[in-house]
């Protein structure tokens, strides 16, 4: 880009917009680079969003091999209504016959 600037004429009083004139022939080459620039770009994101996926898609395989090899013992479950101390039920009366 300096050497196409540098080519420029001197007189020129916006030499950077003068390179993007489409009468300029620099500037096909100058729209190619930056095509090729941004096609670089979204290949490196793309890859690196990818790299990121399969490294959470290790690290959540690595930590559900242990809990689907051995699954936790199943206990009774005791809820809220297991810890409160329930009454003696009343004693049957027809039994006492």
């Amino acid at each position: 880009m300096n050497k196409i600037l540098e080519k420029q004429a001197p007189a020129a009083s916006q030499p950077l917009a003068a390179l993007f004139d489409p009468e300029n022939p620099a500037c096909r080459m100058l729209d190619r680079v930056i095509r090729h620039r941004e096609a670089a770009e979204r290949s490196w994101h793309r890859n690196y969003f990818e790299l990121l996926r399969v490294r959470d898609f290790r690290l959540m395989k690595e930590i559900a091999a242990p809990l689907i090899s051995a699954p936790p013992e199943r206990t009774q479950f005791e809820g809220p209504f297991h810890a409160v101390p329930r009454p003696a039920p009343p004693e049957n009366l027809a039994l006492r016959l």
